[in-house]
């Protein structure tokens, strides 16, 4: 329900974002309340998402974003959409190149035995790594 609603809202705009920060935000602090692991740092890695992209007059900050990601990377390291998220919105936003490239080269680099149950989800995963890396020219731009 909020990755979709996030979707949604981000798609819509800053005004749309505003509207709907309150259910996004609480229904994701509730989640990490009553299971913090749930789908390996979900909670906490879609507060990173929101953190990194939402501007400040929203609740956007960066800080909140980094510990998010930290959380949900802690709670899912076999994840690897912890890893991609953080380095498609967090380092990006915040200009961090060698993290971006250091979390992408990790995720091609994992073993796809380590989490057998998420096999279809990282080979996705290790797509959108490949697909950010080739573009990494384009977002860092001097």
């Amino acid at each position: 329900y909020v990755a979709n609603l996030g979707r949604w809202a981000a798609g819509g705009g800053a005004g749309v974002l505003f509207n709907t920060r309150s259910a996004l935000v609480g229904c994701l602090e509730r989640l990490r309340r009553v299971d913090p692991a749930y789908f390996h740092g979900g909670a906490d890695r879609l507060l990173g998402v929101y953190y990194a992209v939402a501007p400040s007059f929203v609740g956007g900050d960066l800080a909140k974003s980094r510990s998010h990601f930290e959380a949900a990377l802690r709670a899912g390291p076999a994840y690897l959409a912890n890893a991609v998220l953080a380095a498609e919105f967090l380092d990006r936003k915040t200009h961090d190149r060698a993290s971006f490239e250091g979390r992408l080269r990790r995720v091609l680099a994992a073993r796809v035995t380590s989490a057998p149950d998420l096999t279809p989800e990282n080979d996705v995963e290790r797509r959108k790594a490949r697909a950010l890396l080739d573009r990494a020219e384009s977002y860092f731009k001097r």
